[in-house]
Formats: C-alpha cells, sequence, structure tokens
C-alpha cells in the first residue's frame, strides 16, 4: 500500500515538541555580506528547518502508527484514511517547499546578479566620469531597465516562478485546512469513546463493590 511506504524509514533525530513545532528564524545577517549570501543562507537554513520539522512529524506519526501494530485497520477505515490524508498533506507541504526553494535559486541566480552588476556598472560609470555633473550612467540604467523587466515579469500573475508557487500554496493551504477539520472530529469521536468506555468501567465498579 502506498499510504503505508513512510513507515519503513527510520532515522536518529531528536523528537519534536508534540505540542508545537516551534521554528525560529535566523537573525539578519551582517551588513557586510553580499546580496546573494544574504539570501542564501537565509532562505536555506529556514527552507532546512521547515524539512526537518516535517521529516520529524512524519516519523512521529510512521512511530505511532508502529506501536499500534495490533490494530486491524480494516475495522477502522476512518482512522487509515485519516493517515493517507496526514501523508498527502505532508506531500503537499513537501511541494511547496520546493517550490519555495526553487523560487529563491532564480532570485539568488538572477535578481541578486543582475543587482551586483547594476553597481558594479555605476561604480565603474562614478569613477570614470571625473566628478562630471552630466554623467549618463548608460550602462547603469541599462542593468537597472533589465531588473525591473524581470521584477515585473516575476510578480506577474502568469509568472512561471510564481504562478506555480501560488498553486501549491493554495493546494497546501486547503490540505492542511482539511486535515485540522478531520482531526477535530476524530479528537472527538474518540473522546466520545473514551466517555463510554469509562462510564461502563464506573458501573462495572460499583457492582463489584456492591458485592
Amino acid at each position: 500500500m502506498k499510504t503505508l511506504a513512510p513507515f519503513s524509514s527510520h532515522r536518529l533525530r531528536q523528537r519534536i515538541s508534540t505540542v508545537y513545532p516551534a521554528m525560529t528564524f535566523l537573525s539578519p545577517p551582517s551588513l557586510t555580506s553580499s546580496s546573494s549570501s544574504m539570501i542564501k543562507s537565509r532562505s536555506e537554513e529556514n527552507l532546512s528547518k521547515l524539512n526537518e520539522c516535517m521529516e520529524n512529524m512524519d516519523e512521529d506519526v510512521s512511530e505511532m502508527f508502529m506501536e499500534c501494530h495490533q490494530t486491524d485497520f480494516r475495522q477502522e477505515p476512518e482512522l487509515l484514511r485519516l493517515l493517507s490524508d496526514y501523508f498527502t498533506t505532508s506531500k503537499s507541504v513537501s511541494e511547496l517547499c520546493e517550490s519555495l526553494r526553487k523560487c529563491l535559486e532564480r532570485a539568488e541566480h538572477e535578481e541578486c546578479f543582475m543587482l551586483d552588476e547594476a553597481l558594479r556598472d555605476f561604480e565603474e560609470e562614478k569613477s570614470g566620469c571625473s566628478g562630471l555633473l552630466e554623467a549618463s550612467f548608460r550602462k547603469t540604467f541599462r542593468d537597472l531597465s533589465k531588473l525591473n523587466d524581470l521584477c515585473t515579469s516575476c510578480n506577474s500573475d502568469d509568472g512561471d516562478c510564481d504562478g506555480d508557487f501560488l498553486r501549491k500554496l493554495q493546494i497546501c493551504h486547503r490540505d492542511l485546512a482539511e486535515m485540522i477539520v478531520k482531526l477535530e472530529s476524530t479528537m472527538k469521536e474518540i473522546e466520545r469513546k473514551l466517555r463510554r468506555v469509562r462510564g461502563k468501567r464506573a458501573v462495572v465498579t460499583a457492582a463489584i463493590i456492591a458485592r
């Protein structure tokens, strides 16, 4: 069964909090770093944290499944569907992270490269104008025009990068919202079953004491 494929992976790691798998973002880098290295270091660290968080949650669910090995899932189809939905949602988050990684790589290799090129041309033309007030800065304006065109195309709704990312973001948001609703419904059903079990135990205990 494809749904249970992730259960076979076991990795050594530090267990995450079962209450709230918090992510802490990095502090702003120093001003001496270049624009490309700033984006690369912060984005890669934060994406790594998110991927690690998702892997930890996947393993926690897998361990829970292994601990319930005596459960006959043929008699618990709702639980099996819940597990399947969870890993579907986890896959959506992974695809969202991969799409975001591609967008950031594009920003690093294209936008930052063009910005650095514009700054180099600006310094070159500034030093070559010899203090003249009517310096043309043609190369700088050309570079900035290219950068503006690229940013405009990226911000458009039909941009390859942003369009793919936004589609995956909507899918991920939808899957997470549906998963939360299903988890809340499952928790309510479990609480009802627990109340019935506790009630039966109380009746049996009272009957035993009455003897």
